[in-house]
């Protein structure tokens, strides 16, 4: 498991373990930006991403990584170079 650099982290946020069962203490959200690449699995921008760390990348799954440059990317395949953070687990959306 990659760790999240510390100049990415904008706040902590204590999350209840029922609301995401079955998941690790090892959860992280992101906000998802710049494309709307992933509609037919209900991500859209603004959509909060949630993700664990402690599950393992699954090719077909989408999982968020991290570039050479630190910037983050959701994607179903594990490109070279890149470190796997964590595999989605949730999304939020507020309408």
């Amino acid at each position: 498991m990659s760790s999240i650099p510390p100049e990415l982290i904008q706040s902590y946020l204590p999350i209840s373990k029922q609301l995401f069962d079955g998941c690790s203490n090892s959860l992280f959200i992101g906000i998802a930006d710049n494309g709307n690449h992933f509609l037919e699995h209900g991500i859209r921008e603004g959509t909060k991403l949630v993700f664990d760390q402690e599950k393992p990348f699954q090719k077909g799954q989408l999982s968020c990584f991290i570039d050479p440059a630190n910037k983050l990317h959701l994607l179903t395949t594990h490109k070279r170079g890149y470190k796997h953070l964590g595999r989605l687990v949730a999304t939020i959306s507020a309408f």
